[in-house]
């Protein structure tokens, strides 16, 4: 499928992981907005929370996001990312319906 594909992850860290999983992400963005058919990969922390995290991507296409999540970089960010998280990051990727 060509049309384009809207991703929306949250990632909750351990408490005393916060900063240190922000440093990661910013890697992770700095590599991932490099890559083709990343249209954006945007970071957001809640306010109220500063353990949850949440990213909003747009990828050209699935096919895009799919070799996106077997790049070098995010695959050592999901080899950390246990000791850095609560628990699994929560990832919804969706097309628009309207």
């Amino acid at each position: 499928m060509d049309t384009p594909l809207t991703v929306v992850a949250r990632l909750i860290a351990r408490p005393e992981c916060a900063d240190e999983l922000l440093d990661a992400l910013a890697h992770l963005i700095r590599e991932t907005r490099q890559e083709p058919g990343c249209v954006h990969y945007d970071l957001y922390r809640n306010p109220d929370d500063p353990a949850v995290f949440v990213f909003h991507e747009t990828w050209a296409t699935r096919e895009h996001w799919e070799a996106h999540n077997a790049t070098p970089h995010l695959e050592a960010f999901a080899a950390r990312a246990p000791d850095l998280l609560v628990g699994p990051a929560q990832v919804d990727p969706l097309y628009p319906v309207a």
